[in-house]
């Protein structure tokens, strides 16, 4: 018996804010693949593409084609002819505006005009990075080191022209606009900090670009220094409050806000939180409708990420105050920001484990993608620009920085962001889908399994064919696919716990050679996050299926499920104080695995067992999933099984009422056929026959070939204490018949997963 498949330590939604660190406001820009392997859940990515889902995608999934490529790291270029900075590595950042410079018409001449040469390198320049960018998504997919090689070439050819132009005598706006993209390029495409930050520095203050300097430099301060990048900002922040520039007083606090979650401690976190509030306050004020729901949406997200103890009471009040905004005409227009608002609501079910209110809202979240499919709003590279009410005195702010605020038509000022394209928006629900419907797998005709398929589909599909359009940095590809390969990671780790819970050990065993191949693609690197010890922690469960408990114990007691017996652990103050920790929460689940395997031994060390028990139960009686409470109470009802019989009672009706309650099907039937085991064996009556054909019905339901077995023999046993042979004897044969299926795997027990 095993409990294998762990619900959602940790949302796997990407935040709406910077495409790799997570910390860049306004278009949520990306700082790289090496800090974007920190997290997981999480890197968001934009999206060129063709082929839209259909109508009622989640009613007409397709069977799922796989396809596997390699992405490789990208080479350092070396200093080209033009000698553009050294260090050039891969980033990630859309490209800001381009500087498109138009000269004044000269009267008509008899005699051409002079050439411009600062018109004609600014548009050289921009020709080579936009030549560069266009081959991008081709050059991430390719094995050569040739086509790498040209794309950085380009790259540096541009940086190159761009500082030809500077060290001209230029007008100082034009200086000020160079300048901007030069270290823009820098910042999004190499590791030259300090080329940047010198940049930056040497760039004039005129009004228009002066805040476009400014945001940029802190975003390039805080790679090296970023506690003087902090101070920094909340000087400029400052400022832009008391000139009461409302449209970058947002920009900043939103920058300030990732800054602080990229950092993550406790303290910045809360600080983080406190900047989000004071957004929503002044965009409360301003009636700035749409600022106040991304930042109650992004409240929400951060109280996730959070871990305390009361993070999703929180997360789910911040997106109460989101949803009543939601029938807004102008959130309507914001598809991408509805659908994120729909999706952290039902990650906080799921984190809870409460499947009775996560399903209702799936379905919620089913219909509105339904209807929104065809949505014009949706944009193809995940972009989408949150209104803000006209200011005056912003406005030449404003119509001087098009790269993070921008003016429509109607003169209304824009804060454009980037969260995911549509797809991936998809993509991501099939998954989330699955996990849901995961409980019930097995009664609802394997739905859960078609949900993950059609995701892996969807999201393979992405990973192999390039954007059509191409004008996306090689970076920026790079990222994209780095998620992606994430978001297959946990989808084929979700289908591996699917087949075990159904008990298809062989199928089983293939995807975990799948998953711990696909996991190979991240080398050199690890697999991000918590990949690698869920896949340990799969392994062992499937050891524990079919029977190699020596397998299984060696995992489960291994040193990566060690967290809870780490002395420097504070076991009260962590099971007080942290709601939703993924890595302590899956050494439960090790733990309580562990103690199953241990009590069954011929010679179990009652000590030993004592000792894991007393590390897990601190934060099992407490725990806010109720999965790992059901399990606990269950296993709670063996370990006492010599103690009182009214005590061993009432934990397996704590364990069976919690069970029943999440609508957990294979605990209940596991539950059921021990308490008929327990109260019933050897009970001449009509409820030992009926307590036990319920355990058979449920045990059948799940698809559970072992368990059926077992539920089988004891109806025998219950049939012939009562002197029904006949059915008895029809009743055993079945009983035969279950255990051969699993008898071959048995057999091999002892080997590999081979």
């Amino acid at each position: 018996m095993n409990y294998q498949q762990p619900h959602v330590p940790n949302p796997s939604v990407p935040s709406p804010a910077s495409q790799t660190s997570g910390y860049q406001p306004v278009t949520f820009e990306a700082q790289g693949p090496a800090q974007a392997h920190q997290y997981h859940n999480y890197a968001s990515y934009q999206q060129q593409y063709q082929q839209a889902p259909p109508a009622n995608i989640f009613q007409e999934c397709q069977q799922p084609i796989i396809q596997q490529r390699q992405v490789r790291e990208l080479p350092v270029l070396q200093k080209e002819a033009l000698q553009p900075p050294q260090k050039l590595v891969k980033q990630h950042l859309l490209p800001t505006t381009p500087i498109t410079v138009t000269p004044a018409p000269d009267p008509i001449h008899e005699e051409s005009p002079p050439l411009d040469y600062q018109v004609l390198l600014i548009s050289l320049a921009e020709d080579y990075f936009t030549a560069a960018h266009r081959q991008g998504s081709l050059v991430a997919l390719s094995t050569r080191i040739e086509d790498l090689d040209r794309y950085y070439k380009l790259i540096a050819f541009g940086l190159g022209c761009l500082e030809t132009i500077l060290k001209q005598r230029l007008q100082p706006r034009l200086e000020a606009a160079v300048r901007l993209r030069y270290a823009t390029v820098l910042h999004d495409e190499t590791e030259n900090t300090m080329e940047a930050e010198t940049a930056l520095s040497k760039g004039n203050r005129l009004l228009d670009l002066k805040y476009s300097i400014q945001h940029l430099l802190v975003r390039v301060m805080f790679k090296k220094t970023p506690k003087a990048s902090m101070k920094a900002l909340d000087i400029i922040i400052k400022d832009s409050e008391t000139c009461n520039h409302f449209s970058w007083l947002y920009a900043f606090r939103f920058l300030r806000a990732f800054l602080l979650l990229e950092l993550s401690s406790p303290s910045d976190v809360l600080s983080a939180m406190a900047t989000l509030r004071s957004i929503s306050s002044t965009a409360e004020d301003r009636r700035d409708t749409a600022v106040f729901l991304i930042s109650s949406v992004l409240e929400a997200l951060g109280h996730l990420r959070s871990q305390s103890k009361d993070s999703i009471e929180q997360a789910q009040h911040a997106l109460a105050s989101a949803r009543s905004l939601q029938l807004d005409q102008l959130t309507a227009e914001l598809p991408q920001l509805v659908a994120l608002t729909y999706i952290l609501d039902l990650i906080c079910s799921l984190m809870q484990g409460n499947q009775p209110q996560a399903e209702p809202k799936l379905q919620a979240l089913h219909i509105m993608l339904d209807q929104r499919v065809n949505d014009n709003h949706w944009t193809v590279d995940g972009t989408f620009s949150v209104p803000i009410h006209a200011d005056a005195r912003s406005q030449t702010l404003v119509n001087g920085s098009k790269s993070r605020l921008s003016s429509s038509q109607d003169g209304a000022e824009r804060l454009t962001f980037t969260w995911l394209p549509k797809r991936d928006i998809y993509a991501l629900v099939f998954f989330l889908s699955g996990v849901t419907v995961s409980p019930k797998n097995t009664t609802q005709g394997l739905k859960a399994e078609t949900f993950l398929k059609e995701g892996l589909k969807v999201t393979m599909d992405e990973i192999n064919t390039p954007p059509e359009s191409g004008k996306v940095s090689l970076s920026t590809i790079a990222l994209r696919l780095a998620w992606r390969k994430t978001l297959v990671s946990h989808i084929r780790l979700h289908l591996a716990f699917a087949l075990c819970v159904r008990t298809d050990w062989d199928s089983a065993i293939a995807s975990l050679k799948e998953l711990e191949q696909w996991n190979e693609t991240f080398s050199p690197d690890p697999a991000p996050g918590m990949l690698p010890l869920l896949t340990s922690y799969l392994a062992g469960v499937i050891y524990q299926g079919i029977g190699n408990l020596t397998g299984a114990l060696s995992i489960f007691q291994g040193p990566q499920f060690s967290v809870l017996h780490d002395p420097s652990f504070d076991l009260e103050n962590n099971a007080n104080r942290i709601s939703h920790d993924s890595r302590r929460d899956v050494s439960i689940l090790a733990s309580l695995n562990s103690i199953l395997i241990l009590r069954g031994l011929p010679q179990p060390d009652q000590e030993f067992i004592n000792k894991i028990f007393s590390r897990v139960e601190p934060f099992c009686v407490s725990h806010s999933d109720q999965n790992i409470k059901a399990a606990y109470y269950f296993i709670k009802a063996i370990y006492c099984a010599s103690d009182p019989l009214i005590k061993s009672k009432q934990f397996l009706q704590h364990a069976l009422k919690t069970a029943k309650g999440i609508t957990n099907n294979q605990l209940t039937f596991i539950t059921l056929n021990f308490m008929s085991w327990k109260f019933f064996r050897g009970v001449v009556g009509e409820q030992a026959e009926k307590s036990s054909r319920a355990s058979l019905r449920l045990a059948k339901k799940g698809m559970d070939g072992l368990w059926t077995s077992v539920a089988e023999g004891m109806l025998a046993d219950s049939l012939e204490v009562q002197g029904k042979m006949e059915e008895a004897r029809s009743m055993r044969e079945e009983a035969i018949k279950s255990a051969e299926t699993i008898v071959p795997r048995l057999r091999k027990a002892e080997g590999s997963l081979d």
